[in-house]
């Protein structure tokens, strides 16, 4: 995206995203965010759910948050330590996830730790 183009939006960061990794999306129906899959249906249990993006613009970027205990040592360096949603994790330990910050419009190293991180999840979801 050069500077003479408009900023980028949730919806053309997604598609750029999900033809580089690939995968499947879905809106989510209780946030404003948007759903990453390995599966494209909307069936409970059967969605391969993945990765959850939501846009900041207030910040200029997009958060990307994972599953990290799908993750391997190389993406949780690269990556920010936070929640992931409600539950637990397999062992019954709290679920946290990778937060990764893309700025808008980047394809420099904050995107490519994000997508590389995404190629290793999806395989192991």
């Amino acid at each position: 995206m050069s500077e003479s183009d408009s900023i980028e939006i949730l919806t053309e960061f997604i598609v750029r995203l999900t033809r580089e990794i690939p995968c499947h999306y879905h809106p989510r129906k209780r946030s404003k965010g948007i759903s990453l899959k390995k599966y494209n249906t909307m069936k409970h249990g059967a969605m391969g759910h993945f990765a959850t993006v939501y846009d900041k613009p207030k910040k200029g970027y997009f958060e990307i948050i994972t599953k990290e205990w799908l993750a391997d040592s190389k993406c949780k360096e690269a990556a920010i330590l936070g929640r992931w949603g409600y539950g637990t994790e397999p062992d019954g330990t709290r679920q946290l996830g990778l937060i990764f910050h893309v700025t808008k419009g980047s394809k420099g190293k904050d995107y490519q730790q994000a997508l590389s991180c995404l190629k290793v999840i999806i395989n192991k979801s």
